[in-house]
């Protein structure tokens, strides 16, 4: 872990000292179980912004982007190799419709939700973490999509992308009429 000189004159807290390994802590058994959120609250947001986590040995596998054609049915229309990527992920990322048409598979969901701030750096630390990440996204995730906010937060080492058909592309096919010469504006 690199600390990065992002907030002078702040000084971080102390890191906890940890327990010896010979004494576990026992179970309570009146305890509450602690829910698992992705949510942090605004000072460890804070604090996990000014750390670059780099997994320690073999490097992390990259973020899979996935377009998805939402034309049709998410699953009909489906590749079987690009279904099979979909289910051996650890987490499936995206908006909250493309993560319904998956909500049977075992894959832990975390939806995209503005601010994209701390789902991106989410998606960092579980990829860092030893996590298969794949992002669902509607159609070509660079033609102004989630893809391009990744690889300029995690960079393009940190992803791959295997695009769908764009909405342009789709929309031109409808009309017939070229792409080439269409002037696409966000």
């Amino acid at each position: 872990m690199k600390q990065q000189n992002l907030l002078p004159g702040i000084s971080l807290p102390a890191p906890r000292p940890s327990r010896p390994a010979e004494t576990p802590p026992a179970p309570s058994p009146a305890a509450p179980a602690v829910p698992d959120t992705d949510t942090w609250s605004p000072q460890e947001s804070l604090l996990h912004s000014a750390f670059v986590f780099e997994p320690a040995g073999t490097a992390a596998e990259p973020v899979l982007i996935l377009g998805l054609d939402c034309a049709q049915p998410l699953r009909e229309g489906l590749a079987p190799a690009r279904l099979r990527l979909i289910e051996q992920a650890d987490v499936l990322c995206g908006g909250r419709r493309l993560l319904a048409a998956f909500d049977d598979l075992p894959a832990r969901q975390l939806p995209l939700t503005a601010p994209l701030e701390p789902v991106l750096t989410r998606i960092s630390h579980l990829r860092a973490g030893g996590k298969k990440v794949v992002v669902l996204a509607d159609g070509d995730p660079l033609f102004y999509g989630i893809g391009t906010t990744l690889l300029r937060q995690l960079g393009p080492e940190a992803v791959r992308i295997l695009p769908g058909v764009s909405s342009l592309q789709q929309a031109c096919a409808r009309l017939g009429l070229p792409w080439h010469d269409v002037i696409c504006l966000s």
